[in-house]
């Protein structure tokens, strides 16, 4: 959050230390620190800028509609490494590749307000000025985000519905007495330490209930694990579905601090399949509420990939979206193998699970062979794999070492990051002398793949970095022709991350 919600500069005078020394007998006291003015400088000059395109400011949409989101973005320098959207505080998707858009589904009727957010390699952001939209012509009441919660699944406590007092939430005083997150309401939220930060419900008083738009998937038994806190002697709440309690009172135990989390298990309820409001109210205070969790007694953590799984046929370049359905879970790691399973590199090293979709450009190879795998972040043998291979064409005929290539080409090796093997692919439209060489960050040579006439054509060398240290390398190719009238040299960065 830094530099994102008010914050406060700091001057210290510190006393005492090793300069000048403990404060004794002899310390003049008092004493004053003097600031003549602080100057706080936006270095604009780096910062990168987005804005929405899609949809425009004060659209209207029929209620469950599909909504396509998209944004620009651009930079002074570095790269852009991800875009995000947002419906208000809440991220409702992210994409790290061009074009930068979303599909937002199936949403509830309601008035939204949405950004975009831009983030450089270099470590800078910015958001986009937010835009209105109007859904099934608005709603008191409306989910936040768009879409109902899915149960089985968690909600996070913050994530109320929308409406303000007596339609969101019922809150004895009117501030946000923690100044955080949805600070332009008055349920009291604060941030939070607990697995995956995030926020925190604090304050809690007798009477206070917060709403919740939810989708129960399946008809069937169900229970609630609840993540609490307390420094004093607990409190009580109990859970609704349409106004009728399912839980009954249950009991908040002391944790010993406000930020000691705990989970609190209500026992089993039945629930119906279909659209719900479910309400989570306080009947006796003295504890913070982080999130609540709802599903089938029994169940586990689990993935399961629904596209690609097998047959598919994609194209080098193309964007493709990578989906799956998850329970239990965080966030998941993307693995993609072109040799039907026998090796594999990340495509993703962390997306928010919840999502259950990755935008992705096809990288430049030609394989058979392909298998995707989506994995829990937390917990490496919760997986899933393509049921099947699936085909990833090019245009260039890198593996086709008759092709004729129009012009001089050094690809960039994929997958980059890797580890350990990468594949490097080039191209020569006349007959060369070639030299291809790795390079360490100091300069020195780790590898020479090349070194010799080749005809023209496509090319492919398989590199492996097994026995090096992770770190930064450089592939370096020049190519010259027989005649001396062609020179290409070209340098790619690439990184090796054990």
């Amino acid at each position: 959050s830094a530099f994102q919600n008010n914050f406060f500069i700091i001057f210290n005078l510190a006393v005492g230390g090793y300069w000048p020394g403990d404060p004794d007998n002899t310390t003049s006291f008092p004493q004053k620190m003097e600031v003549d003015y602080v100057r706080v400088y936006k270095d604009v000059g780096s910062f990168p800028s987005t804005s929405l395109t899609e949809p425009s400011d004060n659209s209207e949409f029929v209620a469950n509609s599909n909504i396509t989101l998209a944004a620009s973005a651009e930079t002074p320098s570095g790269s852009i490494s991800k875009v995000e959207f947002y419906q208000d505080k809440l991220k409702i998707g992210e994409t790290v590749t061009e074009p930068y858009r979303m599909n937002w589904e199936n949403v509830l009727s309601g008035t939204y307000t949405l950004s975009s957010k831009v983030y450089t390699t270099e470590g800078y952001s910015s958001s986009s000025d937010p835009i209105l939209v109007t859904v099934g012509g608005g709603s008191l009441r409306s989910p936040y985000g768009g879409k109902s919660w899915e149960i089985p699944g968690s909600i996070e406590a913050e994530n109320f519905d929308m409406g303000g007092e007596g339609q969101g939430y019922h809150d004895t005083d009117s501030p946000n007495n923690g100044g955080a997150y949805r600070t332009d309401e008055g349920v009291d939220i604060e941030e939070c330490t607990d697995k995956n930060g995030g926020y925190d419900i604090g304050w809690n008083q007798s009477g206070e209930w917060l709403s919740y738009t939810v989708n129960v998937l399946q008809s069937g038994s169900y229970f609630a694990a609840v993540r609490v806190s307390s420094a004093s002697g607990g409190g009580a709440f109990h859970i609704e579905i349409d106004g009728k309690d399912i839980t009954g009172r249950t009991s908040v135990p002391s944790t010993g601090d406000w930020q000691n989390w705990q989970t609190v298990t209500t026992g089993s309820f039945n629930l119906l399949q279909g659209i719900h409001i479910l309400k989570f109210t306080t009947e006796s205070p003295g504890f913070n509420l982080n999130k609540f969790s709802i599903y089938p007694p029994g169940s586990a953590n689990s993935v399961a990939l629904i596209s690609p799984n097998g047959g598919e046929v994609w194209k080098s370049g193309d964007i493709q979206e990578i989906k799956w359905n998850s329970l239990l879970v965080d966030q998941v790691k993307l693995g993609l193998s072109t040799d039907g399973g026998k090796s594999w590199s990340f495509i993703s090293t962390g997306t928010t699970a919840s999502f259950g979709v990755f935008r992705w450009k096809v990288p430049d190879i030609n394989s058979g062979s392909c298998r995707v795998m989506v994995i829990d972040k937390d917990m490496l043998t919760v997986n899933d794999t393509s049921n099947a291979d699936f085909s990833i064409t090019n245009s260039t005929g890198i593996n086709n070492q008759n092709g004729s290539p129009q012009r001089f080409l050094l690809q960039q090796n994929y997958p980059n990051p890797f580890n350990p093997a990468t594949t490097i692919s080039y191209s020569l439209p006349t007959n060369c002398f070639v030299l291809l060489k790795i390079f360490d960050s100091l300069g020195s040579v780790v590898s020479t793949l090349v070194n010799g006439e080749k005809e023209a054509g496509n090319y492919s060398i398989n590199f492996s970095g097994e026995s090096l240290s992770s770190g930064i390398y450089f592939c370096y190719i020049n190519a010259v022709t027989k005649e001396g009238d062609k020179n290409f040299t070209k340098i790619n960065k690439m990184l090796l991350l054990k």
